[in-house]
């Protein structure tokens, strides 16, 4: 918005996540921005077809977002059941969030039969938005002057692939694989075969409209073969933190709590379902893994400081590259949603800060923290303490204050926020 509108382009966004909200900046730069939270493909299509007729004798800049291949999967008709059987829904009522279909699930009353049911919802979902994008095409189609266009999804969605449902949980392919489609005026399609990211649209796309590109993560995929760079992934909001990088045609997964790492080859083993981990050196995606995120990463060790424990200064016998503390929130089933307001389920009350200073790393007070050190070997007088991989991100966000009662309720709905 701010680079388009900066050059002239009358720019606007049409958008129906709570999560858009120009209170996280999404608006800047903008001209105008449209947030109906909820709102229907058709209704965004509507005006976003009505924005491009009122700018089609202007360069004009919109970014349309919709909302409808997500929870509560509500297709209008004919598109609900179209590949849904009623017949075999059980106890799944019309509205469900992430909360209602794991509650059903730890109960016992989530059968496989109900499961196909709520796949064939989310397949109505999709079905309705190919819709009503096919009938944006075609308005775009008849506008005056060339209409360059980029078609993106931020996430895909799990249906039990993995065991999990929704997004926001795993690194999966199913729910972090994105498309990003771009249609040039006068070009042919190509597939590009190296993966991109979502950073590589602005690159990609500025000098299409002759733009000069800024310096971003990104690259121009247009411009010649893709380099070899690892892409980053994580975290995650609902299940213990990981962060993974996909390079060279594989995935590698570090869960940040306890270690854990994993492994895939997505060339031979698209469905991830064999973890080469056990058996590969993994040093070297220990590395990427850092690289692709810009943290120090590596092995060192856990140490688990006593509770309540005091100041104090650890002189450690090898050199130490890096040193933190692990986020309380790390190893819980859901890390809350801190950027709207809601206070963390495992708070940091007490957390100790970390500095490291002529090879001795000083801890402040706390109420027993998990230190983790980058080294080659412990000092001897901390017994409690364990070998492992580290990596070593940044503490969690500040808030950016309480969500209003209404995008509250949107969020609660949606299961963003706890229920």
């Amino acid at each position: 918005g701010t680079l388009l509108g900066g050059a002239g382009f009358a720019t606007a966004g049409i958008v129906a996540n709570t999560h858009l909200s120009p209170r996280l900046g999404f608006s800047s730069g903008f001209d105008s921005w449209h947030l109906d939270s909820g709102a229907r493909a058709e209704a965004q299509v509507d005006r976003a077809i009505a924005w491009l007729t009122r700018h089609e004798d202007e360069d004009a800049a919109l970014f349309v977002h919709l909302m409808d291949p997500h929870v509560f999967y509500l297709a209008p008709e004919p598109w609900r059941d179209a590949w849904a059987n009623p017949d075999t829904r059980g106890a799944t009522p019309d509205r469900f969030n992430r909360w209602t279909i794991q509650a059903m699930d730890k109960a016992g009353r989530l059968s496989d039969e109900a499961k196909a049911f709520i796949a064939g919802r989310y397949d109505g979902e999709i079905s309705y938005m190919d819709h009503e994008l096919g009938r944006l095409l075609t308005a775009l189609d008849a506008l005056a002057g060339p209409t360059l266009l980029a078609v993106i999804s931020d996430h895909g969605e799990e249906l039990w692939e993995h065991g999990g449902f929704e997004h926001n949980h795993s690194l999966h392919e199913e729910v972090t694989r994105a498309l990003l489609w771009v249609r040039i005026p006068g070009q042919s399609g190509q597939k590009h075969d190296t993966p991109a990211t979502l950073a590589d649209l602005v690159p990609t796309l500025l000098p299409l409209v002759g733009l000069p590109t800024p310096t971003t993560d990104g690259i121009d995929l247009l411009a010649g073969p893709g380099v070899d760079r690892g892409l980053p992934l994580g975290h995650v909001m609902y299940g213990p933190d990981r962060w993974g990088v996909v390079q060279q045609g594989h995935k590698y997964i570090l869960n940040l709590g306890t270690g854990e790492e994993r492994l895939y080859d997505l060339d031979a083993d698209p469905g991830e379902t064999q973890d080469l981990a056990p058996s590969a050196d993994l040093d070297t995606w220990r590395t990427r893994l850092a690289a692709a995120h810009g943290w120090p990463g590596g092995s060192g060790w856990r140490v688990a400081l006593p509770e309540g424990h005091p100041a104090m200064d650890i002189r450690w016998t090898d050199a130490v590259q890096a040193a933190g503390l692990i986020d309380p929130e790390a190893t819980a089933d859901r890390r809350s949603n801190q950027a709207w307001g809601e206070r963390p389920d495992h708070a940091a009350t007490g957390l100790a800060s970390v500095d490291l200073h002529e090879g001795t790393i000083q801890i402040s007070a706390g109420a027993g923290d998990v230190l983790q050190v980058l080294a080659g070997a412990p000092p001897p007088d901390l017994p409690a303490t364990a070998a492992g991989v580290l990596f070593v991100p940044p503490l969690p966000i500040e808030s950016t204050g309480q969500a209003s009662p209404a995008e509250t309720e949107a969020l609660k709905a949606l299961g963003y926020l706890g229920p």
